[in-house]
């Protein structure tokens, strides 16, 4: 017997994306539904056969968090019961889409992994001098020298 995993990556995710948009769409029209799932769905109909894994990697890591929303929506909302049916549809159809996806990424080269694992403060700079670089170190007891101003700005100290 296959493991869950197994099954779920076996479907074909195009077609998931698909029923998936078309389910949003009701749900979009509707004046309790969520939009967002509409265009998630299409974006990720949009992603899915660029070579590219970085877009696709995207839209499979929107998808556990707007599942999360999902959920919230349901318990939180009234639906009518044609709005909901759809809506908790969506909510399991997320799942194969989301297993899927992490396979198509895999075999694009990429890894599904959180995106702020190995994440940098940016370097910036600040226009008109204000670069954040570090202040002048003083040398043999005597005070730095601080720069002139300039272009006619001038720091208070």
């Amino acid at each position: 017997m296959s493991s869950l995993h197994d099954r779920l990556a076996a479907h074909d995710t195009m077609q998931l994306l698909v029923t998936g948009s078309a389910l949003a769409l009701v749900t979009a029209a509707s004046t309790v539904g969520g939009s967002y799932n509409f265009a998630l769905f299409l974006f990720g109909i949009a992603t899915y056969d660029l070579t590219a894994a970085q877009p696709w990697k995207t839209f499979v890591l929107l998808l556990p968090m707007s599942a999360l929303l999902d959920a919230y929506r349901l318990v939180t909302r009234t639906h009518g019961s044609l709005v909901a049916l759809f809506e908790v549809l969506i909510l399991v159809l997320k799942a194969p889409v989301f297993v899927g996806g992490v396979g198509r990424v895999r075999e694009r080269g990429g890894d599904v992994g959180v995106p702020w694992g190995n994440w940098q403060p940016p370097n910036l700079s600040m226009p008109g001098g204000f670069s954040g670089a570090p202040a002048p170190v003083q040398t043999h007891g005597q005070p730095a020298e601080p720069e002139p101003p300039r272009g006619g700005y001038q720091t208070i100290a």
